[in-house]
């Protein structure tokens, strides 16, 4: 599980985005970095932490 630190919503699985679209592109870089950064669903924060399973 996941929870992101902004809106507090709790989920599954990340959303993963590509760096340029979460940045934004930018005139210093002419190419495309391929990495992915992982986003709350909810909000689309990158501010998520793992939290542990409870038993």
């Amino acid at each position: 599980m996941y929870r992101c630190n902004e809106c507090k919503y709790k989920f599954g699985q990340a959303k993963e985005i590509s760096a340029e679209e979460f940045y934004g592109v930018s005139d210093l870089f002419d190419y495309s970095c391929g990495e992915k950064i992982k986003v709350c669903p909810n909000c689309g924060s990158n501010d998520i932490e793992v939290e542990d399973e409870e038993d």
